[in-house]
């Protein structure tokens, strides 16, 4: 497996894995994902920023992770590790249904770390469904620390509560 930065060549496909997730997670009634995020638009917005990147095996796009320094505004009250603003944030993170549980999503957040590391950022950040239980415990087991929950408003009844997470890089 290889990871790259996104171009316009893989933006229908990219597009369609998160469809496909999209879908997956819907039917273990999962609501953190809707027509309006992630879709179409927002994949061709972050390819066109350099945001989007894929895990891809033998040709085929097998995940993707979206990293930037947008927060959302129901994080301003949570108690971060890190206060000095020097933050990468995760967004999107998705496996394709068929190569769950084979480690691509932690090999998906370690590579997000290398690429903050890199670039000079002192913690990642992030935001999980609390109903998704396995990224739940991926992002647990490798070491992100629960800071806080919020509540989206945009989402449906019984599914707006996101746990916050961040972890000190070093």
């Amino acid at each position: 497996m290889k990871m790259i930065l996104a171009t316009e060549n893989e933006s229908k496909e990219a597009a369609e894995l998160y469809s496909l997730c999209k879908k997956e997670l819907l039917k273990k009634d999962i609501y953190q994902w809707d027509d309006n995020y992630p879709n179409e638009e927002f994949v061709k917005d972050w390819i066109e920023d350099k945001e989007l990147y894929l895990a891809v095996e033998e040709e085929e796009i097998i995940g993707a992770v979206v990293l930037n320094e947008y927060e959302s505004d129901e994080w301003g009250s949570v108690q971060w590790g890190n206060e000095d603003g020097n933050d990468l944030i995760v967004h999107a993170l998705c496996v394709h249904p068929y190569q769950q549980g084979k480690g691509i999503g932690k090999e998906l957040v370690q590579h997000s770390e290398n690429i903050a590391t890199e670039k000079g950022y002192s913690s990642i950040r992030l935001d999980a469904f609390s109903g998704n239980e396995h990224a739940l415990k991926l992002y647990e087991s490798m070491g992100y620390i629960k800071r806080g929950e919020v509540h989206f408003q945009s989402k449906p009844e019984g599914h707006q509560c996101y746990y916050c997470f961040d972890k000190i890089l070093e």
